[in-house]
C-alpha cells in the first residue's frame, strides 16, 4: 500500500515537473515568434 501511494505521488510529481516544463517552452516559443516577426517587419 505504502509503494502505491509513493508512486503516486512520484507520478503526480513527474507530471506536474512535465506540465512546467511545456508551459516555459510554450512561453519561449511565443516570446521568439514574436520577436522574430518584430525583426522582419522592421527590416
Amino acid at each position: 500500500m505504502v509503494l502505491m501511494e509513493r508512486t503516486r505521488v512520484w507520478f503526480t510529481a513527474r507530471l506536474a515537473a512535465a506540465a512546467k516544463v511545456l508551459r516555459r517552452l510554450a512561453n519561449a516559443s511565443v516570446v521568439f515568434s514574436r520577436t522574430l516577426s518584430k525583426t522582419t517587419t522592421v527590416s
